[in-house]
Formats: C-alpha cells, structure tokens, sequence
C-alpha cells in the first residue's frame, strides 16, 4: 500500500496559492519598476527643460516664450509630483503583496512538515508490520520444522 498524505488537495491547493500570490508579488513589484522609470524620465525631461531654458536666456529668450517654457516646467514638476505619489501607493501594494506571499508560504510549509511526520510514520508502520510479519514467519517455519514429542525416533 502506498502513502496516502491526507491532506494532499489541501496541500496542493496551498501551493496554488502561493504561485498565485507570486505572480502577484511580481506584477506589484513590476509596477514599481514602471514607475520608477517613468519618473526618472520625468526627472531626465524636467534637467533637460532646464538647461534649454538657461541657454535661451544666455542668449535672449521672449517673455511669451519663457512663460511657455515655465509652465511647461510647472507641468513636469506636477506630474512628478503625481508619479511619486502613486509610486508610494504600489510600494505599499507591494508589500502587502509581499506579506501575503510569505504568510501563504508559511501555511503551505505547515503542511509539507505535516506531510513528512506522516509519511516518516507510514514508513515506521510499516517496517512494524513488515518485522511482524517476517517474525511470524520465522515461528511459524520453526514450529513446523522442530521435531515434536511423539516423532523421536530410536
């Protein structure tokens, strides 16, 4: 008979769970890197905005013209301001993700250390009844090869 673990489905299902909860973590983390790099290139656009605007000054600029380029630049700062706000937001999704996983990993290696007591115990039954069985044997062979009273022969 071979091991049966009891709570097999279970186990299984606990480690859908966990492969769930990765692809989550890792969609979350992905999110942070897209941010991430949506605001370095902010950054980047707002330095490069900043140095045309001192050159165009250097070299005259129009007050229409240097309005236009500072609200611009108002404009960038907003939407920076804006990206690093929600790259908050999916840092503390992230984690959450990120607890989620590990607790889920936990719960799953709850039942993969149950699973081994149980089957280090099936095989010990085991042994048991396969020691039993082998020592009965080995009676059973001796009580039918040991001669008895009445078979003396002299």
């Amino acid at each position: 008979m071979a091991f049966q673990f009891r709570f097999q489905k279970l186990l299984e299902h606990r480690k859908h769970l966990v492969r769930q909860a990765q692809i989550e973590l890792a969609q979350a983390l992905a999110q942070v890197q897209d941010l991430q790099d949506r605001i370095t290139a902010v950054e980047q656009r707002i330095r490069d905005l900043r140095t045309h605007l001192a050159a165009r000054q250097r070299h005259g600029v129009s007050v229409a013209e240097f309005l236009s380029m500072q609200e611009h630049l108002g404009g960038l700062e907003q939407q920076l301001l804006n990206l690093k706000g929600q790259l908050k937001g999916a840092e503390r999704q992230a984690a959450v993700r990120r607890e989620a996983l590990v607790e889920k990993e936990r719960e799953a290696k709850k039942l993969e250390r149950l699973e081994e007591i149980d089957h280090e115990r099936f095989r010990n039954d085991t042994k048991k009844k396969e020691q039993k069985f082998l020592d009965e044997s080995a009676r059973a062979n001796f009580q039918r090869s040991a001669p008895t009273p009445g078979d003396a022969t002299d």
